[in-house]
């Protein structure tokens, strides 16, 4: 259906921007070994400081995931959702 395409290229377009995150905060760890710490600012802490388990998601990643649980009114379709998400993200991780 029209509805799983769609999903499947979320997914496939949230996996991408998960690699390249990855790949960018390796090299950016790498860099600081030589840099010394760095500020990230406070945008970034106000992300980190929510606490929900997604800290080590691409910001894209995490965005989409807080907007698919809170558009999805039973806690039913939450838990199956995130789950089905989450199997096609840890393939990336």
């Amino acid at each position: 259906s029209l509805r799983e395409a769609a999903a499947e290229a979320l997914v496939a377009e949230l996996r991408d921007v998960q690699r390249a995150y990855e790949k960018e905060k390796a090299a950016r760890e790498e860099g600081e070994g030589e840099e010394g710490d760095r500020d990230d600012g406070p945008s970034q802490m106000m992300e980190a400081e929510k606490e929900d388990g997604l800290d080590n998601c691409a910001p894209a990643v995490r965005y989409a995931i807080r907007r698919l649980i809170r558009g999805i009114s039973s806690s039913r379709e939450v838990r199956n959702a995130v789950l089905s998400l989450g199997q096609n993200l840890r393939s990336v991780m």
